[in-house]
């Protein structure tokens, strides 16, 4: 099943949530993906929360 990039974005901030710690490579591992896709949802979902608290 293909994931949507909302959903991908919520897979990568998830994982560094439960972390608190670390790097971009560990959430990717975490999450089964490159670190570079990790690095590029995790922007997209921090920028997508930064609008939802300033919109909110």
């Amino acid at each position: 099943m293909t994931r949507s990039p909302a959903e991908r974005e919520e897979d990568v901030l998830g994982a560094l949530a439960r972390r608190r710690t670390g790097s971009v490579a560990d959430v990717a591992a975490a999450i089964e993906c490159s670190p570079s896709t990790a690095g590029t949802n995790l922007r997209k979902g921090e920028a997508a929360l930064v609008d939802a608290c300033l919109d909110g």
